[in-house]
């Protein structure tokens, strides 16, 4: 919180993330500012408490992450003559600020976010992915800014807003995300991946922000350029993305509790594994599936082939629906079923950080739109021609001009500019922020190799036949997968089709559909103020429940509620959604 702080405040908001950080809990105030930190300790549980103040230059930090190359920057620190007295990465951070300023980010290989405050500044980053979030929000007469990990704790203060964007609901039901680092609410945006800012007390002491700094994911996206390398041409591209991939591995397996492996028995996941399995003794492997079918089946002979403690779960309906209200208080957003939420406190009695195959498609070109990018826009422009039929006024300007400006590219050059859109939202909303969030809500902290600097800049330096072929996409992914499976499984894993999420939970989603027909009522469907956002029943009644915990409840679930109670009267849902559409 910067500006005009409220102890008190800061403490609620701090007490909403405890869930995040079960190892301890800090609240510092100092000048114009002060900082909150829950902590989930991986490494040095004794002197890793936060927030944290230099001895050399006063600085107060609060953090959240891992920097995987800490023990490089260290020892570089120590040549500089700080004086660092931990194991933690936390310090590192701090001294590489006082040491080389804003700059300090160009040298971190990780996924992180950090407030720094001194004196008349607070200093805001996120790592280049946006792997771990950040959103803040200033107050109507800007003289408070607060930021936090997650929405809902933002709206534990209440001086801010809960009202919603209709413009980013519309965004967000056609594309899955709002555009412009845009939440659901007016009031609350997310510092973009990569960002650093800076905010300041101008005349008046009102709040000013400029942005110091911002790294994108990739810089250039694969191209079609004659003298840029075709993996055919240049096995020395398999070298070194195996190379990174594997140090990367190695990297994020560092930890002074037990690590585990998200296995869904594809591609992504069972390269992680096969990986992993050389740095840890004892590793431990987790599917997640709806349907005992051959993906959960061949995740199975993957963790046999490695040799994992491997613990394969069967999530019901009855138990997703038991849980979709917390799924979607957690997230801030009005999202269907998700697994994940369902098996954390089970993952989290054997490891506290599981890794997953995350960013490998957005990377490596592993998604259909990549190799058939008029299809997609095809299929964005005639959901926003159904989202927009009617006027319920959201504004329509920003994602018809996205989508514009992609159709009317040349092939070539579409393709580039789809696969950097994936990679500069798709991937830090859909993904990364569902894997931290719900994760985060039982303390697991999920890590994603992928997303290294050494392989995000290796796609720019390719032409995309070394990524997509007659096959399918990740074309260097599977003959790193062809160095480094298990030879039993190898076939197995490389050959096997690419399975949409969709299709591998059908049989979930036909029981949730069958629900949502069951009990809500016809007259609601068509008088919702918000109808014609949504492309199916089941879509409504997610935004519903979202409704009923943000405009009724300020993101706390009513004691008591259950989904098949949604439309009941006691719960006026009614009321809420002319509230939220005014």
């Amino acid at each position: 919180m910067f500006g005009d702080v409220d102890r008190e405040s800061l403490v609620r908001v701090t007490e909403r993330l405890r869930h995040r950080g079960p190892d301890g809990i800090g609240v510092t105030l100092d000048d114009h500012g002060g900082l909150g930190h829950t902590r989930l300790s991986l490494i040095d549980f004794e002197g890793g408490a936060q927030p944290v103040r230099s001895p050399r230059s006063g600085r107060l930090l609060a953090y959240n992450g891992e920097l995987y190359n800490h023990d490089a920057l260290r020892r570089e620190l120590i040549d500089r003559g700080c004086a660092l007295t931990t194991r933690c990465d936390t310090e590192v951070v701090l001294a590489a600020f006082d040491v080389w300023g804003e700059r300090c980010v160009e040298r971190f290989d990780g996924m992180y976010a950090f407030a720094i405050l001194e004196r008349d500044r607070l200093v805001v980053a996120r790592d280049r992915f946006g792997i771990k979030p950040v959103f803040w929000t200033v107050s109507p007469d800007r003289r408070r800014a607060l930021f936090a990990s997650e929405v809902g704790a933002l709206l534990a203060d209440p001086g801010v807003s809960c009202a919603l964007d209709r413009t980013a609901v519309l965004e967000a039901q056609v594309l899955g995300y709002p555009l412009d680092h845009k939440t659901l609410f007016r009031a609350i945006e997310r510092v973009p991946p990569g960002a650093m800012l800076e905010v300041r007390l101008g005349d008046g002491d009102r709040i000013e922000t400029r942005t110091l700094h911002h790294a994108r994911p990739v810089q250039t996206s694969p191209a079609e350029q004659p003298d840029a390398p075709d993996v055919r041409d240049a096995p020395d591209v398999i070298d070194r993305c195996e190379a990174a991939l594997a140090e990367q591995v190695r990297l994020q397996c560092i930890a002074d509790h037990p690590v585990g492996v998200l296995l869904s028995g594809g591609l992504d996941s069972s390269v992680i594994a096969a990986l992993a399995a050389r740095h840890t003794p004892r590793l431990y492997t987790f599917t997640l599936g709806t349907q005992a079918d051959d993906e959960f089946a061949i995740a199975a002979e993957v963790a046999r082939a490695l040799g994992s403690e491997h613990d394969g779960r069967l999530v019901e309906f009855d138990e997703c629906l038991r849980r979709l209200p917390a799924t979607i208080a957690t997230l801030a957003w009005p999202t269907s079923f998700s697994l994940v939420e369902s098996a954390t406190a089970r993952m989290r009695q054997s490891v506290k950080a599981v890794l997953c195959g995350d960013g490998a498609d957005e990377l490596l070109g592993g998604y259909l739109a990549h190799g058939a990018p008029g299809r997609w826009l095809g299929f964005m422009s005639q959901r926003l021609g159904h989202a927009t039929a009617v006027d319920w006024g959201a504004d329509p300007t920003r994602i018809t001009g996205v989508l514009r400006a992609l159709t009317d590219t040349p092939v070539l050059e579409q393709r580039n500019r789809v696969y950097q859109l994936f990679l500069d939202n798709q991937l830090g909303i859909s993904h990364l922020e569902r894997w931290d969030h719900l994760s985060m809500a039982d303390g697991l902290e999920v890590r994603v190799p992928f997303l290294c600097n050494a392989l995000a800049e290796l796609p720019a330096a390719l032409r995309w036949p070394a990524l997509i072929d007659a096959t399918g996409g990740k074309r260097i992914l599977k003959q790193v997968a062809r160095r480094v499976l298990p030879e039993p499984v190898r076939d197995l894993v490389v050959n096997r089709r690419k399975r949409p999420f969709w299709e591998s939970t059908g049989g979930l989603y036909a029981q949730f559909q069958a629900f949502v027909r069951s009990i809500q009522p016809d007259d609601l469907r068509r008088s919702h103020p918000f109808r014609q956002a949504f492309d199916s029943p089941e879509s409504q009644l997610v935004f519903d429940v979202f409704v009923l915990i943000f405009a009724g409840h300020r993101g706390a679930i009513p004691e008591g509620f259950e989904v098949r109670e949604l439309y009941q009267d006691r719960w006026g849902l009614r009321d809420l959604l002319a509230t939220a559409a005014a």
